[in-house]
């Protein structure tokens, strides 16, 4: 997986997180982020001639971790999948707990996808003892899985 940005002219219109061969299915023009380029976000200028991205304001690892975030979407198949059995039968007790928030079960039950920005998201995380990087590295496990 590699940070990818599409470039409109010399701006950056879009960021995400893919393989190489996803990308290349894509319409328009992709650029590799790389570390010698900086941290490429949406509305930063893109120089093509030295393949540098440019900000006027400082990126920081916060935003750059927040823009990942963004991007990490997966099936709840995949992320059941990756869970494995004993997490998802905890996450199924508490989709039956009636104590539990109704909103919260049928997030557990019903939703298709599962987005790591989601407060669900964290407050089912930290719900199972997940810490932040953990949920980043299921995510991540979980949208490359081939279901």
């Amino acid at each position: 997986m590699a940070k990818f940005a599409q470039i409109d002219g010399t701006l950056v219109t879009n960021v995400i997180l893919a393989d190489a061969a996803h990308v290349a299915t894509l319409k328009g023009v992709w650029v590799e982020e790389t570390g010698s380029t900086g941290l490429a976000r949406s509305g930063m200028a893109y120089d093509p001639d030295t393949g540098v991205f440019q900000a006027d304001a400082p990126y920081t690892e916060a935003d750059h971790l927040h823009d990942l975030r963004k991007t990490m979407v997966c099936s709840r198949l995949q992320g059941r999948l990756v869970l494995g059995p004993d997490t998802c039968a905890a996450l199924d007790a508490m989709a039956e707990d009636p104590d539990t928030l109704w909103a919260m079960r049928e997030t557990i039950k019903n939703a298709g996808d599962w987005r790591r920005l989601s407060p669900s998201m964290d407050e089912l995380g930290y719900l199972l003892g997940y810490s932040h990087e953990a949920m980043d590295a299921l995510f991540e496990q979980a949208m490359v899985m081939q279901v």
